[in-house]
């Protein structure tokens, strides 16, 4: 078996292997393995030697050493350049961002740097690829370590959880939330004491460092639920779990989610297999979807589910906490590990249509956020139409609210106006209003592009309303930017900052949906940035920090817009190396426009000539 180890020092391993020759054979190799896209020539040619006499000649010597060392099938002919791996290979990097926890977790050297050492390699677009990939493993590698705690405290083993969680802490000792699960895994092995002197540790390391106090959840984490005082018959356990989805469904999060975990305690208590899988997929599932602060024990309650399910070969019910779990890591721009499990989900022959059209939706919108636009909407539309055949009126709603939030970043603005429409009618005429704030909030900033102002402040009232109906947090966060849109448009700075800024702070009030939190950066960098504000560095800084962390690609190819703007005189360089790998011909628009031109759609509604 040939492993391609890319963490640390690069390097293979294997029986009779060779080594490659020159660093950039080797950041050549890290790019074609990690950017998931199959480049043209040129455009690596443009990224990796820009200075050389022959651009192409220096490009064919380097994928001549990669054929050398992985076979002469592994690079083709062509104009575009396909990397075919030897079979029975394995590759460090990919296994961090998708490979099953137990895998990923035991990689070596995981918190090593990617291509340690291939630094200043005199080409400014590699550099701030490398910057960005290196950001995007140490979270991939935080993920990993995240699951398999959640796994081994699912599994009943509290001492390995912490050994884990301790690792991943070790990775971000400022993460809340990682800390919040380490002192969680100390309560479960029966060390409270350690459990208070980690939450006073970091407590004090929160104040002094950064100035700030510990939020609700850390200071919660130490407390375990009590076990239950009584045996439940099965017949109670049956009541309280229909009672918990019942709540859940007519909205009383809360006393659903107390009836839900009885539930699972007295289905465990009985050692009964069937119910105990109904009651944790169920309140894995409505965990789920009670926001962020809840994932960790939801995701702890799928991944048993999983197992039970694999165990009693219940693959419909495996299919649907996988795509639970997909859920679960989109929300947080997890995205590799939402692609394992949505991939998985999707894989399974026998996967119910209704599981599927979920799963090809998340996957759809993970491909968006991540600038694969065909992949997404290739996806996209097959569930939209998956889920009318279906009749499930609400989930096509959210399939159209999505494909037209797609079509709008791509510049089809009449598509996307189209598809919006649907979206809002389906959901005011089926009675599912509540799904309509999405749709109303892009189609609000279509028609701003369009000049239409009276009829995008109108829609966004209206979402904006629905929002605060239904508590969504990410909701809110996508009304609040497009208010801040359209303010910015009318050239009202103050009021396009008041509104940014609020959807910016509604966000992180209760964080949900990273993506919302990236769009919305990504317009107050946009604006500052055009205005001239000392305060853009802020923004796009947090900005291209976020993105690049999460795979968000063009996100980090929109900050050096903004920093080209702001007379950064190599981003749009920069920008122009990096966008050809993404697949949205509205952002290679953009890296042609002449500085401090307004006219990042969807921000900006004013094109520019």
């Amino acid at each position: 078996m040939l492993e391609i180890k890319l963490l640390g020092k690069p390097h293979l391993e294997g029986t009779d292997v060779h080594q490659m020759r020159g660093r950039k054979s080797w950041a050549l190799l890290g790019y074609l393995l990690l950017e998931g896209t199959a480049p043209t020539r040129s455009h690596v040619a443009e990224m990796l030697f820009p200075d050389a006499d022959d651009p192409i000649r220096a490009l064919r010597w380097n994928l001549t050493e990669i054929r050398r060392v992985l076979g002469s099938e592994s690079i083709g002919s062509d104009e575009v350049v396909h990397l075919r791996l030897p079979q029975d290979c394995k590759v460090d990097v990919l296994d961090v961002v998708s490979a099953p926890w137990w895998v990923a977790s035991a990689i070596e050297n995981l918190d090593s740097p990617l291509l340690d050492g291939l630094d200043s390699l005199g080409s400014v677009g590699f550099d701030t690829w490398l910057l960005g990939k290196r950001r995007y493993l140490r979270r991939s590698a935080a993920s990993s370590l995240r699951e398999a705690t959640l796994a081994q405290l699912g599994e009943g083993r509290p001492e390995r959880a912490v050994a884990t969680a301790a690792r991943l802490v070790a990775l971000d000792p400022y993460s809340e939330e990682d800390q919040a699960l380490l002192i969680r895994c100390l309560s479960a092995a029966g060390d409270p004491e350690a459990a208070s002197r980690q939450l006073a540790a970091c407590t004090r390391l929160l104040r002094e460092d950064l100035g700030v106090d510990p939020g609700p959840a850390l200071m919660a984490s130490a407390h375990l639920r009590p076990n239950p005082g009584r045996v439940l018959k099965k017949a109670d356990v049956e009541v309280k779990l229909e009672a918990g989805k019942a709540a859940f469904s007519a909205g009383a999060f809360d006393a659903g989610l107390a009836r839900l975990r009885e539930a699972v305690d007295g289905a465990r208590s009985m050692n009964d297999d069937d119910l105990t899988l109904r009651a944790w997929l169920a309140l894995g599932s409505t965990l789920a979807h009670g926001g962020r602060a809840h994932h960790p024990e939801g995701a702890t309650a799928l991944l048993r589910s999983v197992g039970l399910a694999t165990k009693l070969e219940r693959w419909q019910d495996a299919a649907d906490a996988k795509t639970e779990l997909g859920w679960i890591e989109f929300m947080a721009a997890r995205y590799g590990r939402a692609h394992r499990w949505l991939d998985e989900a999707l894989d399974a022959s026998n996967t119910d249509p209704g599981v599927r059209t979920r799963a090809l939706w998340i996957r759809g919108k993970c491909w968006m956020e991540t600038g694969y636009y065909s992949r997404s909407l290739e996806d996209l539309h097959e569930a939209a139409g998956s889920s009318k055949q279906l009749g499930d009126r609400a989930r096509r709603a959210f399939c159209l609210s999505s494909l037209g939030r797609t079509q709008m970043l791509m510049g089809a603005r009449q598509e996307a106006a189209d598809t919006l429409t649907t979206a809002i009618r389906t959901g005011d005429v089926e009675g599912f209003t509540w799904t309509t704030s999405l749709p109303k909030a892009f189609l609000a900033e279509v028609y701003i592009y369009w000049g239409m102002y009276d009829e995008a402040e109108d829609l966004l009232e209206q979402s904006l309303a629905a929002a605060r109906q239904v508590g969504d947090v990410s909701f809110e966060t996508f009304a609040c930017r497009a208010f801040g849109v359209l303010a910015a448009s009318k050239k009202d700075l103050n009021g396009a900052l008041a509104w940014l800024k609020r959807g910016y702070a509604r966000w992180a009030s209760e964080p949900d949906c990273e993506w919302a939190n990236a769009f919305t950066l990504d317009a107050l960098a946009d604006v500052t940035s055009d205005w001239g504000l000392p305060e853009a560095d802020r923004w796009i800084t947090e900005l291209e920090t976020l993105a690049s962390s999460t795979g968000m690609r063009e996100f980090v190819c929109h900050s050096y817009i903004y920093r080209h703007r702001c007379g950064d005189p190599t981003a749009l360089a920069i920008a122009k190396t990096l966008a050809p790998a993404i697949d949205n011909p509205e952002l290679h628009h953009l890296t042609q426009l002449r500085r401090n031109a307004v006219a990042m759609q969807p921000s900006i509604a004013t094109p520019v000539d």
